[in-house]
This record gives structure tokens, sequence and C-alpha cells, in this order.
């Protein structure tokens, strides 16, 4: 690597070359096993892909193809697997936080949120929210993960229910 840890231009191309050989995986043709989640509270790691293989069964990941890959936002926080949404908020300070309005109120009782609609999961997922529960429609399992910074694990907190937009 270059000084300063940065990845140089050969090493970047070639990584993208890497990558174009392998197969993505797109998580919607997955489901999670909802039955089987770690309790609410549990830290499951520092990245996304900690969280959602703790969501889809171990089995599924070991039958995963070699060379593949799990496809999504990697930089977004709304990601949908086959039978769930995945919710990802991020407590923090710094430049990207300061246009999300995520906090706790009464107590930690309740979490707000920013999402924004004009994205393509966002808009999904503030549809499936707004479904009734006691709705005929199927309505997605929405769950949680918090941290308070990207030097927190991810913390599964359940599922989550929209109290109103």
């Amino acid at each position: 690597k270059s000084p300063g840890n940065k990845k140089t231009k050969e090493e970047k191309r070639q990584e993208r070359a890497a990558r174009s050989k392998r197969n993505a995986i797109d998580l919607t043709v997955l489901t999670g096993d909802l039955q089987g989640l770690p309790r609410a509270g549990t830290e499951l790691g520092y990245t996304k892909d900690s969280c959602i293989s703790r969501v889809l069964r171990e089995e599924v990941m070991d039958s995963l193809p070699e060379n593949s890959y799990l496809r999504y936002n990697r930089r977004g926080g709304v990601i949908e697997i086959g039978n769930a949404w995945l919710l990802f908020v991020n407590f923090g300070v710094g430049r990207a936080h300061h246009k999300y309005r995520n906090e706790f109120k009464y107590d930690g009782k309740m979490v707000t949120f920013t999402i924004n609609p004009s994205r393509y999961e966002d808009g999904e997922l503030l549809q499936n929210l707004l479904i009734p529960e006691d709705s005929s429609m199927y309505r997605k399992t929405v769950l949680l993960f918090l941290r308070g910074s990207s030097k927190d694990k991810y913390v599964h907190c359940g599922e989550v229910k929209c109290n109103s937009n």
C-alpha cells in the first residue's frame, strides 16, 4: 500500500477485477431465520455483514457458492432480505451524522430515525411500516440494529413497529 495506507490505482483496479469474477447473491432471494434470532440487546459485530449473517442461518451462509458475495448497498441503512427488512441506525458525531435525526426518546423506549423516501429501499421500508398490523396485507418484519459510532459493534434491538411518521 502507498503511504497513509491508501490503495494505489493498480490495487483498486485489481480489486474491481477480482470482484467482477465473483457471483453476486441478491439478498432478497434469501430468507432470515426470524425464530432463531439472537436476543435483543446482543452485540453482533462491527459490520452489516456480521448482522446479516446472524439473521440468515449459518447453513444458508455455508451453502452459498464459493466465490460469491452478498449484494446490497453497503452505504445504506436499509436492507431488504426475502422475509424481512434490516434497519441500521448509527448514532454519532461528524459530518455524516448532522443530516440524520436519529435519537432516543422516552428513556430509550423509542428511537427516531431518518428515512429518505426518494431512495427506493427507504421508500419501500416506509410503505411496509405503514401497513397496519391488523391488515390482511403481507407486512415484512423489520429488525433494528443500532450502534453508537463506527467504532462500536451493532446491537440487535429486535422488531420495529412504527408509532408515527
